[in-house]
C-alpha cells in the first residue's frame, strides 16, 4: 500500500510524517509552510493579555520541541515537496502527484484539498488526519477548545475519510487523552499526538497489501469551530483560573466532562 502526504510543516507534522516512513512506504511528501510557531500578539489588547498570549504559543513551541524534536527526521529516500500555502493545489503539488502516485493520500495540519487536486488520482483513497475528536470538536483549535470546556480527555484524533464537509467523513481509527498528573494545555496535545502516531502506524503495518476498511459516517454533525472564534480572552479561564491545571482538576475530581465511545474500524 503506496502512502502520498499532504501536511503542514510544524514539529508536530513533522513528527507524524517520520514516523509513517518508518513504517509504511511513503512515496512522498508535500509540506504546506504553515504560520511560525511564535505568533505575535493582535494590537489592541491588554498588557496582560500579551502576556499570555506569547506565554501560550512559547509554551507551544517549548512542548513541542520537547516531544518531537529528536523523532521528526525523514529518510532520505523519501521525496519532499515544500510549498507555500496558496500553491497547495496548484500545478507544482498536482505534477509531484503524478510523479509518485499512491494508493492512499493522507492529508494532516494543511488547508483544504480542491476537487480538482483529488480527482487527480480517481483510484486513491483520500483520508484525512483531524486533530480532535469528530463530531464533537471538528474545525481549527480542536485541541485547546476541550481544555477550554474542562474535558481534556475530549483532546484526540479522528482518521477519516476526505469529503467536501470539513472533517466530516466516515471515521476509520480514533485517540483520545489519556490523563497524566501535571499535563499542561501543549502537553496535553503532544502527548495524544504520539499516542495517536503509534496507534496509526500499527495499524497501517498490519493493513499493508489490503483495502483499507469502509469507516463509519458520522452521526451527527457535532460543532465546527472556526478560526476566528478563537481570542486571546479564551486564555484567561486556562491559564488565570485554572493556572494551566486543567488535567489536574479532573484527575482531582473538580471538573468531569464527558468521555465518548471511540472508532476503530481495523479491530473489527
Amino acid at each position: 500500500m503506496r502512502i502520498l502526504l499532504i501536511t503542514g510543516n510544524h514539529l508536530r507534522h513533522r513528527y507524524i510524517v517520520s514516523q509513517l516512513c518508518q513504517q509504511c512506504e511513503v512515496t512522498g511528501w508535500v509540506a504546506e509552510v504553515r504560520e511560525p510557531m511564535l505568533l505575535t500578539p493582535p494590537e489592541g489588547i491588554s498588557a496582560h493579555l500579551r502576556t499570555l498570549f506569547t506565554h501560550h504559543f512559547a509554551q507551544r513551541d517549548k512542548a513541542e520541541q520537547e516531544f518531537f524534536a529528536g523523532n521528526a527526521s525523514l529518510p532520505a529516500h523519501v521525496p519532499v515537496l515544500s510549498i507555500p500555502r496558496e500553491e497547495l493545489n496548484g500545478p507544482q503539488v498536482h505534477e509531484f502527484m503524478r510523479q509518485h502516485p499512491a494508493d492512499v493520500v493522507i492529508s494532516y495540519g494543511c488547508h483544504k484539498l480542491s476537487a480538482e487536486t483529488i480527482a487527480l488520482n480517481p483510484h486513491a483513497r483520500f483520508i484525512n488526519i483531524h486533530g480532535g475528536l469528530s463530531p464533537w470538536y471538528r474545525g481549527t483549535i480542536t485541541h485547546f477548545w476541550p481544555v477550554y470546556f474542562l474535558e481534556p480527555q475530549m483532546v484526540g484524533f479522528t482518521l477519516h475519510d476526505t469529503e467536501q464537509a470539513l472533517d466530516g467523513g466516515a471515521i476509520l481509527l480514533q485517540n483520545s487523552y489519556q490523563p497524566v498528573r501535571g499535563d499542561t494545555t501543549h502537553y496535553i496535545a503532544c502527548r495524544t499526538t504520539v499516542d495517536f502516531a503509534k496507534l496509526l502506524t500499527q495499524r497501517l503495518s498490519q493493513w499493508q497489501g489490503k483495502t483499507l476498511p469502509a469507516g463509519i459516517k458520522q452521526k451527527g454533525t457535532g460543532r465546527l469551530f472556526l478560526t476566528s472564534e478563537w481570542r486571546p480572552e479564551h486564555l484567561r479561564l486556562v491559564y488565570d483560573l485554572y493556572n494551566d491545571a486543567v488535567v489536574d482538576a479532573l484527575l482531582n475530581g473538580e471538573i468531569q466532562g464527558r468521555t465518548v465511545p471511540l472508532i476503530d474500524v481495523f479491530a473489527r
